[in-house]
């Protein structure tokens, strides 16, 4: 990848969460609204999956070391 190609990638607490890499914006926030509503799910018992993460879009030119 050179230096002035950029890709977006979901990450989810600074992780990446699939091995997609995006080539336009609008494309990586349909995957980041999946993630969210993957994880601000409500549980059988009321709670929520997990409601501390975060889920980011990132513009990188190295998506393999997105952590």
């Amino acid at each position: 990848m050179s230096d002035t190609e950029f890709v977006y990638v979901v990450t989810r607490d600074g992780r990446r969460v699939s091995h997609t890499n995006h080539a336009s914006r609008e494309s990586a926030l349909k995957e980041s609204a999946y993630w969210t509503k993957f994880i601000h799910t409500t549980l059988s018992n009321g709670s929520k999956a997990d409601p501390k993460s975060i889920i980011r879009v990132v513009r990188t030119d190295k998506p393999n070391r997105i952590r």
